[in-house]
Order: C-alpha cells, then sequence, then structure tokens
C-alpha cells in the first residue's frame, strides 16, 4: 500500500516535468468527448489502465452526465492518448521547423527513489513574436553520469527534433559543464535557481545558527511529507481547531533548496 501511495506521489510531484502540452497553455482542439478524461491522465501523469481500477469505475457509476455514456477502457484510453500525442508532435514539429533560432533548457533532476533524470525544454519566439516552450524530452541518465552523458543526450534530442543548427544558447542546472557545450557549438547560460542555491547554501555555511534553524525546518518539511504524519497533524488542527494548513507539492531538485 505505501508503495502505491508513493508511485503516486511521485508522479503527481513530477506531473509539471512531463507535460506533452505547450508551456504557453494553448492545447490544440480534438473532437473528442474524452478530451477532459485524457487531459486529467496526461497532466496528472495517471497510467492509462486507471480508468479499469475501482476508484476510477465508482466515480464513473457515479456520473449520469451524457458525457459518460460509453465507458471507457485502457485499450481505447491508450490508442487515443497515441493519438493525441502524434498530433502533438507533429504540431511542435511544425513550429520548430518554421524558426531559425532556438534555445534549450536542460534540467538534471533526482527522483526520491534516487534516480537521475535530464528534462529539455525549448523555447523560441515564432513567426508572430509569441514566445513559445515545449517540454521535448525527459530522459534517464546513468547512476554516475558524466557531462558527455549530458551533451550526447542533447545532441540525440537535436537530431531528433531538426534544431542542431538552430540550437543558440543552453541553460542548464548542471554545474562544472560550461566548456562542454562550447564545445558543442552553443552559448552557455548557467541557471539562475542553481546560482541562487549556491549562494544560499554558502550564506548558511557561513552561519552555523541560520544553518541548525534550517536543518531543523528540512527535517520537520521531510517528517510531514509522509501521509500518515500529516493525518496525525491535521486531526491534532481540528482538535485545537487551528485552521488548515494547505499542503504544497514539493519540488526536488539537486541542490539544497527545496
Amino acid at each position: 500500500m505505501n508503495q502505491k501511495k508513493k508511485a503516486y506521489s511521485d508522479r503527481t510531484r513530477w506531473s509539471q516535468r512531463y507535460q506533452p502540452y505547450k508551456q504557453d497553455g494553448h492545447r490544440e482542439r480534438r473532437d473528442d468527448t474524452d478530451v477532459p478524461l485524457l487531459d486529467w491522465i496526461i497532466s496528472d501523469l495517471h497510467p492509462h489502465t486507471i480508468v479499469e481500477e475501482p476508484g476510477f469505475l465508482n466515480f464513473y457509476k457515479s456520473m449520469k452526465s451524457a458525457r459518460f455514456q460509453n465507458q471507457p477502457t485502457s485499450t481505447d484510453i491508450l490508442l487515443k492518448l497515441q493519438q493525441s500525442f502524434f498530433k502533438k508532435t507533429q504540431s511542435v514539429q511544425k513550429n520548430l521547423d518554421s524558426v531559425d533560432t532556438v534555445a534549450l533548457s536542460s534540467e538534471v533532476w533526482n527522483t526520491t527513489a534516487n534516480k537521475t533524470y535530464m528534462t529539455t525544454t525549448c523555447h523560441l519566439i515564432d513567426n508572430t513574436w509569441t514566445q513559445q516552450s515545449w517540454v521535448l524530452e525527459t530522459t534517464p541518465l546513468p547512476e554516475e553520469y558524466k557531462h558527455s552523458n549530458i551533451i550526447g543526450q542533447l545532441l540525440k534530442i537535436a537530431d531528433k527534433w531538426r534544431i542542431g543548427n538552430k540550437i543558440k544558447v543552453v541553460v542548464t542546472n548542471e554545474d562544472g559543464i560550461k566548456k562542454d557545450i562550447k564545445k558543442a557549438g552553443w552559448d552557455f547560460i548557467p541557471c539562475f535557481a542553481n546560482t541562487l542555491d549556491v549562494v544560499f547554501k554558502e550564506t548558511l555555511e557561513a552561519s552555523s545558527v541560520w544553518k541548525a534553524l534550517v536543518e531543523r525546518c528540512c527535517k520537520i518539511a521531510e517528517y510531514f511529507s509522509n501521509a500518515e504524519a500529516q493525518g496525525h497533524l491535521k486531526k491534532a488542527q481540528k482538535t485545537c481547531d487551528y485552521r488548515s494548513i494547505t499542503w504544497l507539492r514539493p519540488r526536488v531538485i539537486n541542490g539544497f533548496l527545496h
């Protein structure tokens, strides 16, 4: 049961990293009554088989809208997701082909299971002078990865999306990779959040009082990230008539700030 909860938490925690939709919020119209269902599965990273799980079936039975006249199956949903993905890929590729210059941002991050991934996002100004951004790939990295692994993945992504000669700038949160990016023929811009992380960490190292305080806060936050601990806290809040705390989904990055 705990493993199932953890898997769900990992899926929802990283939903923004994996969304195949454009980050500017525009979506293609699909003449399909299952669009809201597909959007929910995609944005929250649910498996397509969720439509056959007891909880969803119970929800489905409670719905009396004409939208759900025919109960969806996992096979139907998988086919529609594949079709949606193909259409979105074509749309993104068309936009990439229409411009001469793009920038990439590459974020290396860890899961709670200490697996390392790299998410690459493409940014551009289209022919209408509108900023556009798409997540192109999220790829796994070796346990003890090197800078050559990151550059290799970026080159593969550039080749796959036909943007190798269009990339001008790469922004990344990986330290010490400037020379490797320069060798690939791209300009390098350090990640602002990563730079801020370094500054914050060095500041704390210089103050034992603040360092101890932050470490305690991190331990408290880590403890209450557990669902059972949150349940106990909420019960205590009701007993003491305290206002309920709004829980935010944490973002885990390769750094000190969370």
